[in-house]
C-alpha cells in the first residue's frame, strides 16, 4: 500500500508544489529593468535567454565584472542549483559581482523564476 501511494505521488505530483512559470513571470518583473528573458540583447545586465546550462559570463556583447569572469573560469555553469544559490545571495556566491540583490528569499519563488526562465528559453 505504501509503495502504491509513493508511486502515485511520483507519477501525479500535486500541482501546488510544482514549479510555476506563470508565477515566475510575475517575479521576473523585479528583474526586467536590468534583464531580458525572452530575447537576446543586453540591458544593464545580460540577457537571460537560454541561461540554463550556460557557462557564466559568456553572453555575447555583455561586459561582465571581473568577479563573474573569474567564476566562469573556475567552471560556474548556470543550472537550477547554481541559479538558486546565486539568486538567494549574489554577493555571497560571487563576491564583487555587479548583480544587485534581488530580495527573493522564498525557495518557491526562486524555483518559479527558474521555471519561467526555462520556459521562455524554449520559445
Amino acid at each position: 500500500m505504501i509503495i502504491a501511494i509513493l508511486l502515485l505521488a511520483i507519477l501525479f505530483p500535486d500541482p501546488a508544489y510544482a514549479d510555476n512559470a506563470e508565477n515566475g513571470h510575475r517575479i521576473f518583473h523585479r528583474c526586467i529593468a536590468c534583464h531580458y528573458a525572452d530575447r537576446k540583447g543586453n540591458r544593464i545586465g545580460p540577457s537571460l535567454k537560454n541561461i540554463m546550462q550556460r557557462r557564466a559570463a559568456t553572453e555575447p556583447g555583455y561586459r561582465f565584472s571581473s568577479a563573474m569572469v573569474k567564476a566562469s573560469k573556475k567552471g560556474l555553469i548556470w543550472n537550477k542549483r547554481t541559479l538558486t544559490e546565486y539568486l538567494h545571495n549574489p554577493q555571497a556566491m560571487v563576491p564583487g559581482t555587479r548583480m544587485a540583490s534581488v530580495k527573493i528569499t522564498s525557495k518557491k519563488d526562486i524555483d518559479d523564476l527558474i521555471a519561467y526562465l526555462k520556459k521562455v528559453s524554449q520559445q
